[in-house]
């Protein structure tokens, strides 16, 4: 990602806009989390969700100093598979506002190892909303050119970096 690409990406989030951006495993839709505009633009393009939305962080320090206090057994998990490929699902805590919760689940919390990603959580100090790039119940595109024409139009920027890890 060229150094424009990624000024304008932060720009776009930081605005409360909506990315594609590669990850550890598909390419997925990304905003800022906790922010009703935000949400609301991710639930539009989504159009449905069947799971909740992960929170991703840009390391694994600043997932835990968010989260709080976890038992031993899940901070050895944790240590173990992040940063990659995994959504550590842990149980709400107040940390998560009821009206950005899904029904009996937890919160999904990600820490990827794409250094695309990386690359703009590194420039930002809050978490983002993440979600495969693509409507409910549809095929997650590993691939940039993979993903619906039609999510392209309601998106305000995408990264291609080929075929995700």
């Amino acid at each position: 990602m060229t150094t424009d690409q990624l000024e304008g990406v932060i720009k776009i989030i930081k605005g409360n806009g909506l990315v594609i951006l590669p990850t550890d495993t598909v390419y997925g839709f990304f905003t800022r989390a906790f922010n009703d505009t935000a949400f609301k633009c991710l639930e539009s393009i989504k159009r449905s969700r069947h799971t909740p939305y992960s929170i991703t962080f840009n390391n694994t320090a600043s997932m835990l100093d968010w989260y709080g206090k976890v038992d031993l057994v899940r901070m050895q998990i944790i240590g173990e598979l992040t940063p990659g490929p995994v959504t550590m699902v842990l149980p709400y805590n107040d940390a998560v506002p009821d009206n950005y919760r899904y029904p009996s689940q937890g919160a999904g919390l990600r820490v990827s190892s794409n250094k695309v990603l990386n690359q703009v959580m590194d420039n930002l100090d809050f978490p983002l909303w993440s979600t495969s790039a693509n409507r409910a119940g549809g095929r997650a595109p590993v691939r940039y050119d993979e993903i619906d024409p039609s999510i392209l139009k309601g998106v305000d920027a995408v990264i291609d970096d080929g075929e995700t890890d």
